[in-house]
């Protein structure tokens, strides 16, 4: 057993850390899903200056920055537009397709998955539309990559890791795992939408993960708030820009992320890791 825990406890301190922001897009901001019209009142503009800070003042720490777009195909299951392309499943609360609005929640029947569970959303992020861009102040770092989701017509895809119903995933694990990553700064759009879903599955992949709050805005409060009690629950930490200087400098290693380790060990010790 101990042979098989000191690689984790050996980066526990000193672990390869990556940033991956998500979904920082034009329909997000400013277009047709634009967050500041939501509950929450959260101008997603806001998180741009702070993550543009961030890659000037920390980008050498980081051994790579990925950045997720919702990259969807003109006929997506989510487009509430396109509800009329599929039929309404018998499972489907509402069973009326006329009575169907915005954020309603349904499920439709799709050749390839049967039966699937859908928020609806206003047409957003369609490929090669000028919606689904970056936000054209949002800077890339020089050693950052992108990771493209939402692709596959019939099945949404909040993280960038996994479409919503783990049927199919993208290759972000992989290319972390091949970088040797332990450690994962996530932030971007939205906080309680793809950044949750994206932070949820990094912890359930083993990563210690931070969300940097202050390059994060979101949709509900309420599922703000649910997001980082989620997170920190399961030895996440939730921290603030300004907090980067000591985190990265690895003097500074949050309880919570020796926790995780600690987690993991045990799941090596019991063979389920």
């Amino acid at each position: 057993m101990a042979a098989r825990a000191l690689p984790w406890l050996s980066v526990i301190f000193s672990g390869p850390v990556a940033m991956v922001i998500v979904d920082v897009q034009n329909d997000f901001i400013t277009g047709s899903l634009a967050l500041k019209v939501y509950p929450a009142k959260e101008d997603g503009a806001n998180v741009v200056p702070v993550i543009n800070d961030v890659i000037a003042k920390h980008s050498a720490a980081f051994k790579t920055v990925i950045y997720s777009l919702d990259w969807h195909p003109a006929d997506h299951i989510s487009f509430l537009d396109n509800l009329a392309k599929r039929k309404l499943s018998d499972k489907s609360k509402i069973k009326d397709a006329a009575k169907v609005g915005l954020n309603d929640v349904v499920v439709l029947e799709t050749k390839a998955y049967g039966p699937i569970e859908q928020i609806m959303w206003p047409r957003h992020c369609v490929q090669n539309s000028s919606g689904a861009e970056l936000h054209s102040e949002l800077k890339l770092a020089g050693n950052h990559t992108k990771v493209y989701k939402g692709t596959d017509p019939d099945i949404d895809s909040y993280s960038a890791f996994w479409d919503n119903n783990k049927l199919k995933k993208t290759d972000l694990h992989d290319r972390l795992s091949k970088l040797g990553i332990s450690d994962l700064i996530v932030c971007g759009l939205a906080t309680d939408v793809c950044v949750g879903s994206t932070a949820a599955h990094a912890q359930e992949l083993g990563y210690r993960t931070a969300l940097l709050e202050d390059a994060c805005c979101g949709v509900m409060p309420d599922g703000i708030a649910a997001t980082k009690a989620k997170l920190t629950a399961a030895h996440g930490v939730v921290v603030r820009s300004g907090q980067l200087n000591e985190l990265l400098a690895k003097r500074d290693r949050p309880m919570a992320w020796v926790l995780a380790a600690v987690d993991c060990v045990e799941k090596l010790a019991n063979g389920s890791h």
